[in-house]
């Protein structure tokens, strides 16, 4: 009869556990975990289908979407920047000053406003033979928007690309493209988080 109340005090002790969260040593030791996926990295394993209850042995799963949507624009503004800036100056960004101001300024860059995600690119026109730069980013831009997961399986859009269209998809409501001469254009987007939650 004493061992009874032992069983019932451990069962209560793994119930506390998973009921308080589990980001503790106690409930590692058990296995037993709570996860919140909070980086692009994590959200990109999400978009590829990598199942987070397996990888993490956990017995949830959630996702901070501001976290996310913060640290994808922190990346991206620095791989978009800095491809624009070098194929427009045949130099690298690191350590530029240039490069620091037409950020600043945002003739080149990417930020958001909530869920509005902003892109700027008031250079590459300079090195193009077209007036429509603009119009024809747009055209681009709305083309892997639509049916983006059909054309990563079939190939006709890359791994990375696929990613970065998907994550703006589902994390933000709009995108707007800033061009030449103050210009822009603003794309509606599906904004599909919660189904991938």
């Amino acid at each position: 009869m004493k061992k009874i109340p032992i069983y019932l005090l451990i069962i209560l002790f793994i119930f506390l556990i998973t009921r308080n969260g589990c980001d503790n040593s106690i409930a590692g030791i058990l296995g037993v975990r709570n996860v919140t996926i909070d980086t692009w990295d994590g959200w990109k394993d999400q978009l590829r289908g990598i199942d987070h209850f397996e990888k993490y042995g956990a017995i949830s799963v959630g996702f901070n979407e501001d976290s996310i949507r913060f640290d994808f624009v922190e990346k991206f503004d620095e791989i978009f920047s800095s491809a624009i800036f070098q194929n427009v100056f045949q130099k690298s960004s690191k350590n530029d000053s240039v490069y620091n101001e037409l950020k600043r300024i945002k003739i080149i860059g990417v930020w958001q406003d909530d869920k509005i995600l902003h892109m700027s690119d008031q250079l590459t026109y300079t090195t193009l033979l077209t007036d429509d730069y603009l119009n024809q980013w747009n055209e681009s831009t709305k083309w892997m928007l639509d049916s983006t997961i059909h054309k990563h399986i079939d190939g006709r859009i890359d791994d990375e690309t696929y990613l970065v269209i998907s994550t703006i998809s589902s994390l933000f409501t709009k995108l707007v493209l800033h061009g030449e001469n103050e210009r822009s254009i603003s794309i509606d987007l599906p904004y599909y988080f919660g189904n991938n939650e």
